[in-house]
């Protein structure tokens, strides 16, 4: 396969993803609180089932019909305990993704390890209080945040699609090279084009708003809806 052949694909491609992300960034920033039990079914489920996926591969199984069925049991049961208990599955994956995030960030400032995963618990343990004292002022803009970043981050690529698309296949057909030298791929992106250097960064500080506004006034007095 020639290389152009091989851009052509990844353009394509890239191209139905940011479409797919720009549509669920505006159902999240628009309709998160409302979507909230199906939203945490799902994100349990997917979760799940990357777990059954990483085991199988961990323990080598070559069955695909067997590790596809054991997928589907672990969404289906990853969806039905998110949905039932929405609030205790969104608290404890967002409070597992701040203490991770904690002992990532805290190992650029601290030595000891010990000292990182502490931080990082009561950081969790924390996050996880005052998410279930606010749980819906905290979910509407976790989802606003979230949709705003989706839509805005899926313009720009489609925006500077070709830009984005030559640096892939570069770092594909350079993996390993790239995997020595991570530097020279923060300067490879770093150095696109951008739009204005205010547009970009505000526009996305505008939709979060505009979501917030929008779910907290369709929200006020109606219940959480099924899906």
């Amino acid at each position: 396969m020639s290389s152009s052949e091989i851009l052509e694909i990844l353009s394509n491609s890239v191209l139905i993803i940011m479409i797919i992300n720009i549509l669920i960034g505006t159902i999240s920033l628009l309709l998160g609180y409302k979507l909230v039990k199906f939203l945490s079914g799902l994100t349990f489920g997917l979760v799940l089932t990357s777990i059954v996926v990483f085991v199988a591969t961990i323990f080598e199984l070559s069955n695909i019909i067997i590790i596809i069925l054991l997928s589907l049991i672990a969404f289906l049961l990853g969806f039905i305990s998110g949905y039932q208990f929405y609030k205790a599955i969104i608290i404890i994956l967002w409070s597992v993704s701040i203490f991770a995030l904690t002992i990532l960030i805290s190992t650029f400032f601290i030595d000891s390890y010990i000292a990182g995963l502490i931080i990082g618990l009561v950081s969790a343990i924390l996050f996880g209080i005052l998410f279930a004292k606010l749980f819906k002022p905290f979910f509407i803009f976790i989802t606003s945040l979230e949709g705003a970043h989706s839509i805005v981050s899926g313009l720009f690529v489609i925006f500077y699609s070709d830009d984005y698309i030559e640096i892939f296949s570069e770092i594909l057909m350079n993996y390993q090279y790239y995997q020595i030298y991570p530097k020279q791929v923060f300067e490879l992106f770093y150095n696109l084009p951008i739009p204005s250097i205010i547009i970009y960064p505000i526009s996305p500080i505008i939709l979060l708003v505009l979501g917030i506004i929008f779910q907290w006034k369709t929200n006020k007095k109606s219940k959480i809806q099924s899906f």
